[in-house]
């Protein structure tokens, strides 16, 4: 029942246009990375608000990740992964993440014919690892806190996630990979859905217990046998539909970031809403 509520929150939510369409994730940016028509760095800028949490913006869906190679993001990432810079240094780790963004990035905008894409695109093929630090944009921005939070890019004067080009070529992408899922019925909605494998992550909770990544609201462990059942692993074990596990995240990411929706009761975080 309450994940069948927060799904109607979303829903209620998405009708005024409060909150991100499925595919998408509303996340603070930090910086932005500008570049020209030809993929030439122009300047970082700083992206900052009265909290110094940054702007937030819908971006291409983010969910959690985890292990030694953790997927990059498209479009909007950390800097080890936008520019290949690990607490201002670049290392080996540094450069696997650059290259793991740049050929999934790449791979994708190549499907998206405008000229913001092919900038980014020469951007990330030209990007000189090893000149990186020397680079005086660089350095400014390092003096700014790069490094910290999320970076997405602006070519000219276009946020490149809002360019329609790029969002619906990205909408395609999210459609076509959850098609290749297993599909079943939804215990949330009762429709035939792509049965989501893994959760997203669920912010803003209190614990005494370190979860820098969030907590996950449905898991399963991966491989343990007191976990499978009838040799069903991770999410399949309770089938919620793609749709009502994006739905139910993101209804409860977006109240635990209200302060007028949480309260603490001593170790324990309430959450409402009507």
């Amino acid at each position: 029942m309450i994940l069948q509520a927060l799904v109607q929150h979303y829903q209620d939510l998405a009708a005024h246009g409060e909150i991100a369409s499925p595919g998408w994730s509303c996340t603070f940016i930090n910086f932005e990375v500008r570049i020209d028509l030809c993929g030439n760095l122009t300047a970082i800028v700083p992206i900052v608000n009265e909290d110094k949490k940054g702007r937030p913006e819908f971006v291409p869906l983010q969910l959690k990740r985890s292990g030694t190679n953790p997927p990059p993001y498209f479009l909007c990432d950390g800097a080890m992964y936008v520019l290949g810079i690990e607490n201002y240094e670049v290392t080996e780790k540094s450069r696997k993440y650059f290259a793991a963004f740049a050929s999934f990035n790449i791979e994708l905008l190549s499907k998206m014919p405008c000229d913001e894409a092919t900038a980014i695109i020469h951007f990330l093929q030209n990007w000189d690892l090893d000149k990186a630090l020397s680079n005086p944009i660089i350095q400014g921005a390092v003096q700014n806190g790069l490094g910290r939070g999320n970076l997405t890019f602006r070519v000219c004067n276009n946020l490149a996630v809002s360019v329609p080009t790029i969002s619906e070529g990205w909408n395609t992408h999210y459609s076509i990979m959850l098609q290749s899922g297993i599909s079943g019925t939804c215990l949330v909605t009762g429709k035939i859905d792509t049965i989501a494998r893994i959760h997203n992550s669920v912010k803003g909770i209190y614990s005494k217990s370190l979860a820098p990544n969030g907590w996950t609201l449905v898991s399963f462990d991966r491989g343990s046998p007191a976990y499978n059942s009838y040799g069903k692993e991770q999410g399949y074990n309770a089938p919620i539909g793609e749709y009502a596990a994006f739905a139910y995240t993101s209804a409860l990411n977006h109240l635990l970031s209200d302060q007028e929706h949480v309260y603490h009761v001593g170790d324990t975080t309430v959450v409402c809403w009507a």
